[in-house]
């Protein structure tokens, strides 16, 4: 059987190359490229000034009787206006050669835009590998960035990436990993533990996207942004030899760091040494740690010093703020329609300032640090966190007894005096008085309140209720080790309302009576409503009269545990539930979808990302959810009869507790 011939084809057309003088050249009206950015085309300019003009333009005779030796451009307008750019430079000259090839048939429309569309874009590895191989020819990263007309940093990001996993590399080239993916990568230089990462993407495993492959790789790292380091810093980190693993890719030079030890041993250090020297100027005793147990410091009492005096200096910078302020208003009350923002800005600072001034830490003297101590942390900030004057329960001072007080007998009874009475009478009589005094008290709202007040104070602010003669017992301390509780937004909020109510009562307990009954209605409201407030306790009870009665007040308040900074993150909840509480979590806010995404996760991947996902969605733990009591079915009280007569109880397996229920349904 005969072999079929070859379908015949076409010619492969022939071009002839030339050089033509620069200006010899003019652009055709038929090039289908006209919008040119001058930013690139002085960026090619540099590129033929480097290395020549590497690639020819496409020309025709210009054909009329002007144009007689002169060349029409149809294919090739960028590098022809990089060369008139370098022209008007000075940097070559007019007749400076060109090569072309010069093509007399086709649609000239045609041969530009073939020329144009058909030129394909190298693919970036591509481009990667060539940085590399100037690399490793000897080229400088700034001799690269000059060359290619990008920046050092540049050069080093694509060198960072070249540099990962071969099968990294061959996957981004066939488009199995893009870019961010491939950048994620890189934050490692190891090989093995890319290509183990990759393998349980490629199976589906885990989740791929970029953000989850940078935390899987720096899961046993602290980010440059904690406050340990901060604390610490970084200089004295590294000058330890500890180590940085830096992200090139992230444009807040962000990093992570690798010794977690070192850190913790520098942290550890720092507050030693400070602990050390406040102990040596005087303090009864100084705790030192990274959070304050919040439970501890609440069963503390407090010494508050004195406020330090003002230098010379201060107090003149304090007089020309204060004049200029009065200024500042006078100008905006002459324009109040159109106050300058840069007056307001002024004004704003300089009040920041004198109440800087103003603020100077309190001075103690020898004896209050003698019997109180400090709390050392670290604030969310990075910042030494300083809270002097506590006094320990065994360390306040007791109110002197009469006995201490009075003169002995023996030197001013006159033996003709009557002696006391007798104890028992003393008892019988001061009981008339006592009914006596409630009755009263029943029938005076002002006074009545005003007892309850200074009660309530001497507890809250004394610690010497033993003071009052109501019997009020109460507590302003309640059981509290959630971390980071004590550097929270609203409890920093609430130490410093009530460091401002402190510092409006008298040092001396013993003259509280009278300052409240000097105080205007709204004072003894507010101080009120606050010691009140610092003796409620909403902490889960298993007492049903006291959750219904939680419940009541916090609806009372419209209490918003997300107005108030609560976020569902990993130290205040993810981490300390278990995964199918995690994934609920994220299927109750977001929906079953992104439930799903992170289902397969492990623990520590999963509590991220559900950290991620659940931030800004205002999701509450039930726990923590404010609900209308009225709505809820009414408690059973177990100690009553809750069953109606001739009902059957329940199943023991209905009535399991929460916490044991997945035990009752496996059993």
């Amino acid at each position: 059987m005969a072999k079929a011939k070859p379908a015949a084809t076409a010619p492969i057309p022939q071009h002839n190359e030339i050089t033509v003088p620069l200006n010899k050249l003019v652009l055709s009206a038929a090039n289908v490229r006209n919008i040119y950015d001058p930013k690139s085309i002085s960026d090619f300019a540099e590129s033929i000034a480097a290395k020549g003009l590497l690639q020819n333009l496409i020309l025709r005779p210009a054909g009329d009787a002007d144009g007689v030796g002169l060349y029409e451009i149809h294919a090739g307008g960028r590098r022809f206006r990089a060369l008139q750019l370098l022209l008007k430079q000075g940097r070559i000259a007019p007749d400076f050669p060109v090569r072309a090839i010069v093509e007399t048939a086709g649609v000239a429309a045609d041969v530009s835009l073939t020329e144009n569309t058909e030129r394909e874009n190298l693919h970036p590895l591509d481009e990667f590998k060539a940085f590399k191989a100037m690399k490793d020819d000897g080229m400088s990263d700034a001799a690269i960035a000059a060359t290619y007309r990008v920046t050092p940093t540049v050069v080093k990001q694509r060198l960072r990436l070249v540099s990962a996993s071969p099968k990294l590399l061959d996957a981004y080239g066939r488009d199995k990993l893009d870019l961010d993916q491939l950048m994620a990568f890189c934050i490692i230089d190891d090989h093995k533990r890319q290509d183990t990462l990759f393998k349980a993407i490629s199976n589906g495993t885990m989740n791929g996207a970029a953000w989850a492959i940078k935390r899987a790789l720096t899961e046993n790292t602290i980010a440059l942004s904690d406050r340990r380091v901060k604390f610490v810093g970084l200089k004295a980190y590294e000058a330890a030899n500890g180590t940085v693993l830096r992200d090139m890719f992230d444009t807040k030079d962000s990093g992570y760091i690798e010794d977690v030890d070192t850190l913790t041993r520098l942290v550890d250090a720092k507050l030693a040494t400070e602990r050390a020297a406040l102990l040596a100027a005087g303090w009864k005793w100084v705790d030192a740690a990274l959070d304050v147990d919040y439970a501890a410091k609440q069963s503390l009492g407090r010494i508050t010093g004195s406020s330090a005096p003002l230098t010379k200096k201060e107090e003149k910078r304090l007089e020309k703020i204060a004049a200029r302020l009065e200024e500042l208003d006078r100008m905006s009350e002459d324009d109040a329609d159109e106050t300058d923002d840069g007056l307001q800005e002024e004004f704003e600072a300089l009040d920041a300032e004198a109440e800087a001034i103003r603020k100077k830490p309190a001075v103690f003297t020898t004896e209050e640090m003698a019997r109180s101590g400090v709390l050392l942390s670290i604030s969310p900030s990075g910042e030494l966190l300083v809270q002097p004057g506590f006094v320990k329960p065994e360390d306040e001072e007791k109110a002197a007894t009469p006995e201490a007080t009075a003169t002995s007998d023996d030197e001013t009874e006159d033996d003709n005096a009557p002696k006391p009475i007798a104890e028992r009478l003393v008892q019988d009589l001061t009981s008339y008085r006592t009914v006596a005094m409630r009755d009263a008290m029943s029938k005076d709202f002002r006074v009545a309140f005003v007892t309850t007040l200074h009660t309530m104070v001497l507890s809250h602010f004394y610690h010497a209720s033993y003071d009052s003669c109501m019997q009020l017992s109460i507590q302003h301390n309640f059981a509290a080790n959630a971390p980071g509780l004590d550097t929270w937004k609203t409890t920093v909020a609430l130490d410093e309302r009530n460091e401002a109510w402190r510092a409006k009562l008298p040092k001396d307990r013993t003259k509280l009576w009278a300052a409240l009954w000097d105080m205007d209605d709204a004072e003894k409201h507010g101080l009120f409503a606050h010691c009140a407030a610092m003796s409620v306790n909403a902490v889960q009870t298993s007492r049903r009269d006291v959750k219904r009665n939680r419940d009541q007040v916090a609806h009372a308040l419209g209490l918003s545990m997300v107005a108030a900074g609560w976020q569902p993150s990993g130290d205040m909840y993810l981490s300390r539930v278990s995964k199918p509480h995690i994934i609920a979590a994220v299927e109750e806010a977001l929906g079953e979808d992104k439930a799903h995404l992170i289902s397969d996760m492990k623990k520590e991947g999963m509590v991220r990302e559900a950290e991620r996902l659940l931030t800004g969605t205002g999701w509450l733990p039930e726990v923590l959810r404010t609900v209308d009591p009225a709505t809820l079915l009414p408690d059973v009280d177990e100690a009553d009869d809750g069953e109606a007569e001739g009902e059957e109880a329940l199943p023991e397996f209905l009535t399991e507790a929460d916490g044991d229920t997945e035990t009752a349904v496996a059993a």
